[in-house]
């Protein structure tokens, strides 16, 4: 697998992982907009006809309110239709690199049962601190 819309240095692939016929690639280096190394996670749905060499996502997540150095992508996981992805440059609140980790869930108008038209983040909107990590 590949991204589509990759471009040299994004790290596709840095952390990856897999729930039934649902895969989830990180690429922490991405640039997202004009923010470089914001990051993000690609979710990848089995076609019908099987895994194959692909570079056609299923969604791309992003965090709407990422900045610049965020590094989404980093590490991910994905349990059913939910993805958790971490941003460990993350700042929150005045704490500059403290890390994050942002939930996404299905669209609620989703129309094709585990499949992903499209993937949102999961209220509440800011991301949720990391805890237990660093230092």
């Amino acid at each position: 697998m590949t991204a589509s819309d990759g471009a040299v240095n994004g790290v596709f692939g840095w952390s990856v992982a897999v729930s039934g016929d649902t895969a989830v690639a990180g690429a922490p280096y991405a640039t997202v907009g004009s923010n470089y190394l914001q990051g993000a996670a690609y979710v990848f749905v089995k076609p019908s006809s099987g895994w194959a060499t692909t570079s056609a996502f299923d969604a791309k997540l992003t965090a709407s309110d990422g900045p610049a150095g965020d590094l989404l992508g980093y590490s991910v996981a994905v349990s059913g239709d939910t993805v958790v992805s971490g941003a460990p440059s993350a700042t929150a609140g005045f704490n500059f690199r403290q890390g994050a980790a942002y939930v996404f869930g299905p669209c609620p108008t989703a129309t094709t049962p585990g499949r992903h038209p499209c993937i949102e983040p999961i209220e509440p909107a800011p991301p949720v601190p990391v805890k237990g990590r660093g230092p």
